[in-house]
């Protein structure tokens, strides 16, 4: 559970982001960024799969002869 204190810190630095420019609550041109970060997001979560197996697996880790922590 997120305390309160840090929900009004988090409140807070949006309305200083928004102040500052940083952040827009309404932007028409967003949307055309959606299929970018998507791919993006999409991308990140397979790598980190493959890196999970890779972290799971020590054939794979042999494999590629990479050594233990």
């Amino acid at each position: 559970m997120i305390s309160k204190e840090r929900i009004a810190e988090a409140k807070g630095n949006v309305k200083q982001y928004v102040h500052d420019g940083m952040l827009r609550l309404k932007d028409n041109e967003a949307p055309k960024f959606v299929p970018f970060f998507m791919k993006n997001a999409e991308s990140s979560l397979q790598t980190a799969s493959i890196l999970q197996q890779i972290s799971d697996q020590q054939n794979i880790k042999d494999l590629l002869k990479a050594s233990s922590p």
